[in-house]
């Protein structure tokens, strides 16, 4: 049985805005955490975090999807996501699966063991 591959997702205008400073904010943190390694927790505290505020319906989760795509091309992350809802837990594996294919995403009912933990 043969899948068809998803038509690749297009974001609008102000999504790939989001996306293109998110991911250049996460690797600019990157790019100083490898050039100063023994400053690496300083550096995180200081600017290792970012808030995507978005209303309902806006494309939070595709954004970031993207976000994490286009971060894990130029550095090796292991990403943990964070939802508030058993509900949304299954949405957004989901979500994931379908918006980021290049990322694995492990299932957050069965794959709770750090072992095997890789980018």
């Amino acid at each position: 049985m043969s899948r068809r591959a998803a038509a690749p997702l297009v974001l609008r205008d102000y999504q790939q805005e989001a996306v293109e400073k998110l991911a250049a904010a996460a690797l600019d943190t990157v790019a100083k955490m490898r050039a100063a390694p023994d400053q690496r927790r300083r550096i995180a505290r200081q600017i290792g975090c970012a808030l995507l505020e978005s209303p309902t319906g806006s494309g939070k989760t595709v954004m970031l999807a993207a976000t994490a795509e286009a971060v894990s091309r130029g550095a090796a992350v292991v990403w943990f996501w964070f939802a508030p809802f058993a509900g949304l837990i299954a949405q957004t594996a989901t979500a994931l699966r379908e918006t980021a294919p290049s990322l694995r995403v492990r299932d957050p009912t069965k794959d709770r063991v750090d072992i095997g933990t890789r980018p």
